[in-house]
Parts: C-alpha cells; structure tokens; sequence
C-alpha cells in the first residue's frame, strides 16, 4: 500500500506536468482555481495534500476531470505516437508545416 506522502508527491507531480503542458503559470492556475499560488506550488511540491473541494478547483481550473489529477502519464512509444496525432490534429496548417520541420530536423 502506498503511503500517504507517496500519493501526496505523485498527485502534485501529475498537477505540475498538467499545469505545464497548459502553459499556465503558478498564478493563472490559481486565478482559475480560486485557490493562491503558494497553496497549489505546496500541493505541486507535495507538501500539501488538498481537500475534496480544493481538487474539484485545481481540476476546474485545469479544465480536466477530477479523476484526470490521480491518472499517471502513460509514457510508452505508442501512447507518445498517439498524443503526437492528438497534438498535429489540433495545430494549425502552419504549425502542422513547422511540426513536419522540426520532426525530419531532429530525425534525419
């Protein structure tokens, strides 16, 4: 069974990785959440373990499920294939063209 500091550094590693792939600030987030930076750089850093209530705000402010913040990243090639077609299919045309650069730069 895990113990309650390992569940409380996990859930704030996944609300950072969440966080950071949004391009949020500590700040916007908590202006999203109604919650203060400093709370949720605490929860971030696993020093804070919040409430029922304080994770519905951190997800709301998120905009993902609640149960979306205790759900490991799942890192293996064809999950990272299968967010890459996510990412493309939502980039504009001339993303996508610079997406395509990038991509035969680093692998040719």
């Amino acid at each position: 069974m895990a113990r309650s500091s390992d569940l409380r550094v996990r859930f704030g590693q996944r609300v950072r990785e969440l966080r950071r792939r949004r391009s949020l600030t500590l700040e916007q987030l908590g202006e999203g959440a109604t919650l203060s930076d400093k709370f949720i750089q605490a929860v971030e850093t696993g020093r804070q373990m919040p409430t029922v209530a304080t994770i519905e705000k951190l997800a709301r402010g998120l905009g993902v499920l609640p149960a979306e913040l205790f759900t490991a990243e799942d890192r293996t090639p064809r999950a990272s294939r299968a967010r890459a077609r996510e990412l493309i299919a939502e980039a504009s045309d001339a993303d996508v063209v610079r997406i395509v650069r990038i991509l035969e730069a680093v692998l040719h």
